[in-house]
């Protein structure tokens, strides 16, 4: 995800458009033959709602490129990356981004995504909506919407360590409803990972040590049916 465009650049981007009306999300065209993957009905990065596709093609990357620059028109931009090309287009209110890569054997993959700019800053500094420990600093906070089920994963890191983000959040996540699981044979032997579940909720946290304090991974799932 993060592949498709850097969230420091999104939102430096983001500036670049006024705060309009409200207008509907640009659909943009598909390739004829092509298989298509939603990733996420909804996903917000950062308070930066989008949506996603990814594109499967037996079509060559230039005639993909040539294909979305006609969508595109005039006013668009191009980058050139080391395997693929970025094309970038600020429209309206929303901002839409085309990753198209060789994959071999004659496949190609195009990663899409339209960013609503003004919901994006709208929803600056927004509450993050759980306790973290003291001094911690999110690197990431990612939400998705997908058949009935949603799903947040917070990436941050702070100077404690393992042990006391552990404890930490093994009492939030009881606060929430999740019940520490034992281990199971799937991961039993990897120390820094902790699974947890609940009434139609599981949850799974990360906690890798740092040189000075500790990287966080922490994943909740919970089903709406």
């Amino acid at each position: 995800m993060m592949r498709l465009l850097s969230n420091s650049m999104l939102l430096i981007l983001s500036s670049l458009w006024p705060l309009l009306a409200f207008a509907d999300w640009p659909e943009l065209p598909l390739p004829q033959h092509a298989q298509v993957e939603s990733i996420g009905e909804r996903v917000v990065l950062n308070g930066v709602p989008m949506r996603m596709h990814r594109i499967i093609s037996q079509q060559n990357p230039k005639h993909l490129q040539h294909f979305y620059q006609r969508y595109l028109g005039s006013n668009h931009t191009m980058t050139e990356l080391d395997n693929g090309v970025l094309l970038a287009q600020g429209r309206g209110q929303h901002f839409i981004t085309i990753r198209i890569t060789p994959l071999g054997n004659g496949i190609s993959e195009t990663l899409t995504t339209v960013s609503d700019v003004a919901a994006a800053k709208a929803n600056h500094g927004r509450p993050l909506g759980i306790n973290l420990p003291a001094q911690s600093k999110v690197l990431s906070d990612m939400e998705s919407f997908d058949q009935g089920k949603t799903a947040r994963q917070l990436v941050y890191q702070n100077q404690h360590s393992t042990e006391t983000n552990i404890s930490y959040l093994v009492d939030v996540l009881k606060q929430r409803g999740y019940l520490l699981q034992p281990p199971t044979n799937a991961y039993g032997a990897n120390r820094n990972m902790h699974m947890f579940a609940g009434n139609k909720r599981e949850a799974r946290l990360v906690v890798m040590p740092l040189e000075q304090g500790s990287n966080v991974v922490l994943t909740m799932e919970q089903s709406q049916e």
